[in-house]
């Protein structure tokens, strides 16, 4: 998964003067919980829980 910038309403895209078609903030937090709570399950939990044991 990876982040990529873009008009995010921010004290930069208002320097910038990209208020107007900046998103919420809210909204790159909310795709990446939509992201991880869509990954496959393992073992019967999300993958995303069993990730940091299988990368030990």
């Amino acid at each position: 998964m990876s982040v990529h910038p873009g008009p995010i309403n921010t004290d930069m895209a208002a320097q910038g003067g990209m208020t107007e078609v900046a998103e919420p903030t809210s909204v790159v937090a909310e795709g990446i919980v939509t992201s991880l709570s869509s990954l496959p399950r393992c073992h019967g939990q999300r993958l995303s829980s069993c990730l940091p044991k299988l990368c030990r």
